[in-house]
């Protein structure tokens, strides 16, 4: 599926779980996220960790592992997740000179692939500050400790 206006973060939410409620995917095995924002847009850990909120129930992210990496300028944070079935996410948040944001989803399926795509992704924000708290705690852990961290109830 591919938006062609603006999409906001809770239509992009219902976007993807309506795709996976269809289960035309079979059972989802992985998620790719690319988001470009803008220079002025949000810092790239709130993104992130709104991001991370945004797929939790989804992808029951609940508990697992996490790794992330940071660059050196702080303008592109990538993290691999894995939960304790073997999901996997990875995503990417960069700052970059574009008019607006973008954002790209690769949903991976045992029987299938979905792909969403954006050009005018217009707001990275989350409502529920806990969950995104918990998220960006265990990203922040992850960058200090360089290396895998334990997230979640185990």
């Amino acid at each position: 599926m591919t938006s062609t206006g603006a999409i906001s973060f809770h239509e992009l939410e219902r976007a993807l779980a309506e795709t996976v409620a269809t289960q035309k995917l079979g059972t989802i095995v992985s998620l790719r996220v690319h988001l470009q924002q803008s220079s002025d847009d949000a810092e790239v850990h709130r993104s992130l960790a709104a991001l991370l909120s945004m797929v939790q129930p989804t992808l029951d992210m609940s508990a697992g592992k996490l790794c992330a990496q940071c660059d050196e300028t702080g303008r592109q944070l990538s993290v691999l997740v894995e939960n304790t079935a073997g999901r996997t996410l990875f995503a990417t948040i960069c700052q970059a000179g574009i008019d607006r944001p973008t954002i790209n989803l690769i949903l991976v399926g045992n029987h299938g692939i979905a792909r969403l795509e954006t050009s005018d992704f217009r707001d990275v924000a989350t409502e529920d500050h806990t969950v995104a708290n918990r998220w960006k705690d265990a990203v922040e852990r992850s960058l200090e400790a360089c290396r895998f961290v334990e997230f979640g109830d185990r």
